[in-house]
C-alpha cells in the first residue's frame, strides 16, 4: 500500500517523538527537506523537552537547531512567533537559531520579550541580541541587563534599574533572589511595597531571611515604613515583615512585635508568628494577662495551666488546632479536675484539618473527597511550595504529601515544614508510587510519619490516618 503525502507528512511528525536517535534524526531531515511552513513548525515545537524519551533532550533540540540553520533566513518568521510561546524551551530554542542566523529583522521581537517571566527565556533572549551585536540604548538599557542577569551592572546604574528589575520580580523566577539583592544593594525605600507584593510564596529559610534583611534595610532600620504596609499585605508579606524585624536592633524589634500580638485584628498565625520572633529576642510579658496571652500563642500549656482558671478567659482568642486542642484539655483535666465546669467553655475544633499536596488533579480529588466523606476537613494544594505556605496559614494537624511535585518535592516541603517552628506540630503521610526500601526511608528521615503507596485502596488511606492519630495520643506542642 502507498502511503499518502499527508499520511508520510503525519507519519514523520509522529516520530519526531520516537525513543530511537536515530529515528528521530530521520524525521527532523526529512521534515526539513520539505520545508514547507507546517514542517518547520513541527520542529519548532519539537524543541521542547520530552525527558521520558532521552535524558539529553539538549542533543536532541541541537540537531534540530542545526537543520533550521540550514534552512536559512525563510525561517526566520516561524522563529519570530515562536518567541512568544508560552512553553520556555520553545522560545530558548527559537532565539538561539535567530542569533546563530543574525536575523536583524527578529530584533524587535527578541526585545519584546525580554521582560518574559521565565529567566532562562530573558536570558536566551538578551544573549541573541548580544550574539547579534545589539546595543541597547535609554530605558532599554536596564531591561537589557535585567535580562541579561548582570547585576554587578544593574548595581552601577543605581535607582535608574529599578524599575525594570521590579518589572520582571517574580517568585516562580529562578533570578528572584538575586534581584532582591541587587535592590537591597540600590537601597532604594520605594522599593518595599513591590518586595512585599511579590512574595506570595516565600516558603525555604533561605529565602524568607534573604527577603526580610533587604526588607529591613529599606526600611532604614525602623519600624513605621514596615508599620504603614503590615494591614495592606497578604499573610505572606506580613510574615516577611514581621521576619524583617529579627534584621533590626532588638529594641526597634519589640516595638515593631508587640502591637501585632495584640492586636485582635490581625490573622492568628501572623500574632503566633510575633510571639515566636519575640520569644527569639528574650522579651518577657508585663503583666500576667500578657504572659497567659503570650504563652497561649506559642502552645505553651505547661506554663498557661500555673492560672488555669485566667487561662480560660482568653483561649477564645486562640486558634488551637484538633489534635493540639485534644493534648490541651487532656492537661487541663489533669489541673482542674474531670468535672470542672470550666472545661465545657472550651471551644473544640469540631474535625482533624487534613492538608491534601498532590498535583494530578484527579487523585487530589479523589483523596478529598474520601477524607471529607469520613468527616476531616480538607484543604488542598496543587504542589510543594504551594503546601508549604498552606501549611503556614491554615495550619492542619496533617498533610496526605505527594513525593513527586513540581516546584518542590514532597520530601523537601517536609523538612522545611518540620524546621519552622509554626509548623512542626504538623503529622505527615506520604503518598507515592515509589516504593523501594531507601524511598520509604528517605520519607521518614524527613519527619514523616507514615508512607502509602499508589495506587492505593481508600480505606487504607483512612484507616492510615487513623492510626497515625491514635499512636501520636493526638500529640500536640510541648
Amino acid at each position: 500500500m502507498i502511503m499518502s503525502s499527508s499520511d508520510r507528512f503525519d507519519s514523520l511528525v509522529a516520530q519526531l517523538s520516537d525513543k530511537e536517535f536515530s529515528r528521530f534524526q530521520q524525521a527532523v531531515v526529512e521534515l526539513a527537506a520539505i520545508g514547507s511552513a507546517t514542517a518547520v513548525d513541527a520542529l519548532i515545537i519539537s524543541m521542547e523537552p520530552k525527558t521520558w524519551i532521552d535524558r539529553d533532550w539538549s542533543k536532541r533540540r541541537r540537531f534540530i537547531q542545526k537543520q533550521l540553520v540550514q534552512l536559512g533566513q525563510r525561517v526566520v518568521p516561524a522563529l519570530g512567533k515562536a518567541l512568544k510561546n508560552k512553553k520556555p524551551d520553545i522560545a530558548i530554542g527559537a532565539a538561539e537559531v535567530i542569533g546563530q542566523l543574525q536575523a536583524q529583522q527578529a530584533t524587535g521581537a527578541l526585545v519584546e520579550n525580554l521582560t518574559r517571566v521565565s529567566g532562562r527565556v530573558r536570558l536566551a533572549m538578551a544573549n541573541a541580541l548580544a550574539v547579534m551585536g545589539w546595543q541597547p540604548t535609554g530605558q532599554l538599557e536596564p531591561t537589557f541587563y535585567v535580562a541579561m542577569q548582570n547585576w554587578t551592572r544593574c548595581l552601577e546604574m543605581g535607582p535608574a534599574a529599578v524599575p525594570a528589575l521590579l518589572t520582571v520580580l517574580d517568585i516562580r523566577d529562578g533570578t528572584y533572589l538575586d534581584i532582591i539583592n541587587t535592590l537591597k544593594g540600590i537601597n532604594d525605600p520605594h522599593t518595599i511595597l513591590p518586595i512585599l507584593a511579590s512574595v506570595k510564596y516565600v516558603t525555604t529559610e533561605n529565602t524568607l531571611s534573604s527577603v526580610a534583611s533587604a526588607v529591613a534595610k529599606l526600611a532604614r532600620n525602623t519600624v513605621a515604613p514596615l508599620e504603614a504596609h503590615f494591614r495592606a499585605q497578604s499573610i505572606a508579606g506580613q510574615f516577611v515583615i514581621l521576619e524583617a524585624f529579627k534584621h533590626m536592633p532588638r529594641e526597634v524589634a519589640i516595638t515593631g512585635l508587640t502591637p501585632v500580638l495584640f492586636d485582635e485584628s490581625s490573622p492568628f498565625t501572623a500574632r503566633r508568628k510575633a510571639a515566636i520572633e519575640l520569644q527569639k529576642v528574650n522579651w518577657q510579658p508585663q503583666s500576667g494577662k500578657e504572659r497567659l496571652f503570650f504563652h497561649g500563642l506559642l502552645w505553651h500549656w505547661k506554663q498557661c495551666l500555673t492560672e488555669p482558671e485566667a487561662f480560660i478567659k482568653i483561649l477564645p482568642q486562640l486558634t488551637i488546632p484538633f489534635t493540639v486542642a485534644h493534648q490541651l484539655r487532656r492537661q487541663l483535666k489533669e489541673s482542674l479536675g474531670a468535672s470542672h465546669p470550666a472545661l465545657d467553655k472550651i471551644h473544640m475544633p469540631e474535625k482533624v484539618k487534613i492538608l491534601v499536596a498532590e498535583d494530578e488533579p484527579d487523585i487530589r480529588d479523589l483523596i478529598a473527597f474520601t477524607l471529607q466523606f469520613n468527616g476531616y476537613e480538607v484543604i488542598t494544594a496543587v504542589d510543594g511550595v504551594d503546601a508549604v505556605f498552606k501549611a503556614v496559614v491554615e495550619l492542619p494537624d496533617m498533610i496526605s504529601m505527594d513525593v513527586r511535585m513540581p516546584r518542590m518535592t514532597g520530601y523537601e516541603a517536609t523538612r522545611i515544614i518540620k524546621q519552622r517552628e509554626e509548623t512542626r506540630h504538623i503529622l505527615v503521610v506520604y503518598l507515592s508510587a515509589k516504593g523501594q526500601e531507601s524511598e520509604i526511608s528517605a520519607g521518614l528521615e524527613t519527619g514523616g510519619e507514615d508512607y502509602i503507596l499508589k495506587p492505593f485502596a481508600p480505606d487504607v488511606l483512612v484507616q492510615t490516618i487513623q492510626k497515625i492519630l491514635i499512636s501520636a495520643k493526638y500529640g500536640g506542642i510541648e
